[in-house]
């Protein structure tokens, strides 16, 4: 009995697993019927591409881009890009119905993709900055950005298929494939001047200008020009990043141009300084591109006035052939009917300005209603101690020593702005503020020297130049030194010395006949 009990249990478990698993094929069989784990080689599908711009690196979200349609909150703010265009081409001899089509795939890159390229088919995004290419046989594409704004850096090519396995749906395929390309906004370079420690026209002062990478593996081209104002005289260039260590050596990684040779002169008749990167350097730049470019320029100040510098950034090669007034070109109105090349230069928004004038000594009479004096003779400090000791005086083009003309005038051109300094305002007490001390060394004849030197500032050439004025006292304030003594003391004083006079000669004749008599 207990053995056919065991028996009996034996089938019946057995009946049962079989029966479990009869189900479960049947289950799977009704699974895959509803969702086919196979493609489907008589649907279409579409590349849906989202076009959004941004300007800094802290802005981009994670590539969180898998196919499929993103939240709005997983874009960071990113702000859409309209009129941006985009082409797609099919590459032929993919089939990707057959596991040899997809095998066939590794290795494949945008610039090989391995195989001929179909008919382009063109798309511009939209207000939202969306773009549908719909009804797309399956196989794989490559998109080109074509067309986008000035100053922005287009995403690099990249290749798609359709269908895609869906990336949490792992049992499904997906043929409406979501793309999120971005575009970086190389904008204009900043840039800074550092002039605090300069006095006068003659001194060096540096420019340095900082360039955005854009963040591209695949850099094709990287330029920075700087077009001096013909007022300033070059002196050298320097180039590195900003915060990697990585070195940059010219004529390996970049070229320097410090004249008009590339047709540059049509930022004006001043030195054009052109950095331009070569292939080793646009590696380096693509393998930092998170951070900066710094290239810091020295120049000597030739004139005074308000010189300003700005600077160009190319941040592709298509960007090379944009010259001034054309479309494309930042500041330009576009015609709708004739849209931009890709990618224009940008231009730093708000230029550094150093700032160069001077002033103009009045020299006039302290005591006579204000009668301008010739022949003052003056020097100018920058600090008052040098002033009082006559030491360190400001030479400007090799003159120390200013005189006042035959109207009373001396002028002194090329001093630096008093309350301008490293491309910004300042107030008395702040880095780069500068208070000038002028010392009289020859005082005009007939007048007194300055007891103590005048401290003044220099304005700027907006401001009305005010002149100073300096005084003169009249020598010994103008009083008539006396003679000693009286008329009448001056008479004695006389008739006493012709008394002495006559006595001395009485006493030489008398020694003389003495002398005689006694010969005799």
């Amino acid at each position: 009995m207990q053995s056919h009990g065991k028996r009996w249990a034996v089938r019946t478990a057995t009946a049962m697993l079989t029966a479990g698993a009869m189900l479960t094929l049947g289950m799977t069989g009704l699974a895959s019927a509803a969702e086919p784990s196979t493609i489907d080689p008589t649907k279409f599908g579409s590349i849906n591409i989202h076009k959004y711009g941004f300007d800094e690196y802290n802005q981009l979200p994670p590539n969180l881009s898998n196919g499929t349609e993103l939240a709005p909150g997983d874009l960071n703010g990113l702000l859409p890009m309209s009129g941006v265009t985009f082409q797609v081409q099919q590459v032929q001899g993919v089939d990707l119905t057959t596991n040899a089509g997809w095998n066939s795939l590794p290795g494949r890159t945008p610039t090989n993709p391995g195989g001929a390229l179909g008919a382009p088919i063109s798309q511009t995004t939209n207000a939202t900055g969306d773009a549908v290419f719909s009804n797309l046989p399956l196989g794989l594409y490559l998109v080109t950005e074509t067309m986008y704004p000035a100053g922005y850096v287009p995403a690099d090519p990249f290749l798609v298929t359709i269908p895609m396995t869906h990336p949490t749906n792992l049992n499904e395929w997906m043929y409406n494939v979501h793309v999120y390309p971005k575009n970086f906004n190389a904008d204009g370079p900043d840039k800074i001047v550092e002039d605090g420690g300069a006095t006068k026209v003659g001194d060096t002062i540096s420019w340095t200008i900082s360039g955005k990478i854009p963040p591209s593996q695949t850099l094709d081209g990287y330029r920075i020009v700087d077009p001096l104002d013909e007022r300033l005289e070059y002196v050298s260039t320097e180039v590195s990043f900003k915060n990697s260590a990585t070195p940059l050596i010219e004529g390996v990684d970049y070229e320097l141009v410090t004249d008009n040779s590339q047709g540059f002169d049509v930022f004006g008749p001043g030195t054009n300084v052109v950095v331009t990167f070569l292939p080793a350097g646009l590696a380096k730049l693509a393998a930092n591109n998170q951070d900066e470019i710094l290239v810091t320029i020295s120049t000597i100040v030739l004139e005074v006035g308000d010189i300003e510098n700005t600077a160009i950034i190319y941040p592709n090669l298509p960007s090379f052939d944009i010259k001034p007034g054309t479309p494309g070109w930042p500041g330009d109105e576009v015609d709708p009917d004739n849209p931009p090349g890709p990618g224009g230069p940008g231009i730093t928004p708000n230029p550094p300005v150093t700032k160069f004038n001077g002033i103009t000594i009045n020299k006039v009479d302290a005591s006579d209603n204000g009668r301008l004096i010739a022949g003052a003779e003056f020097q100018v400090f920058t600090s008052e101690a040098d002033a009082r000791a006559l030491t360190n005086p400001i030479s400007i083009n090799g003159t120390d020593t200013w005189i006042t003309d035959n109207n009373g005038v001396a002028s002194i051109s090329g001093l630096r702005v008093s309350r301008w300094a490293n491309g910004g305002p300042v107030a008395p007490g702040e880095t780069g503020y500068r208070l000038y001390w002028l010392a009289e060394v020859k005082a005009p004849s007939g007048y007194e020297l300055l007891a103590a030197p005048i401290s003044f500032e220099v304005l700027s050439t907006a401001d009305t130049q005010v002149p100073l004025i300096v005084q003169n006292s009249p020598s010994n304030g103008g009083f008539t030194l006396p003679f000693t003594g009286s008329v009448i003391s001056a008479l004695l004083f006389y008739g006493a010395g012709t008394v002495i006079l006559l006595g001395v000669a009485l006493m030489v004749i008398r020694s003389r006949r003495k002398a005689a008599a006694e010969i005799l």
